[in-house]
């Protein structure tokens, strides 16, 4: 992924607002589609609560999915180890990088 972080990636978990759970469920049903260990953060709590909660679980990705992003069909990603998000992240192009890295060694 160009200009984006690396991360290797193990699980990926998609905190979002209850309104955008339909996109946050397709998201995570592209990753599983692909390999990729993925589960939805539903539930009560702030939106940083559950960025912070997931990285201090040593998840190494967190996708943020909201309002622009359902519309435009992209994510924000969040690599453990890497400062700050990449927003605006097309979803092909995310849920491609995150398979590859994902991979297992050939």
């Amino acid at each position: 992924m160009p200009n984006r972080p690396r991360c290797r990636i193990r699980s990926g978990r998609l905190p979002v607002a209850d309104r955008h759970l339909g996109y946050a469920g397709e998201v995570a049903g592209l990753l599983r589609e692909r390999g990729v260990r993925a589960e939805t953060g539903a539930g009560s709590g702030k939106l940083g609560e559950k960025v912070r909660e997931a990285l201090v679980s040593k998840i190494p990705a967190v996708l943020v999915v909201g309002e622009r992003d359902a519309a435009e069909r992209t994510v924000g990603l969040r690599c453990r180890g890497e400062e700050g998000e990449v927003r605006g992240t097309p979803l092909a192009e995310a849920v491609s990088a995150i398979a590859a890295e994902s991979a297992p060694p050939r």
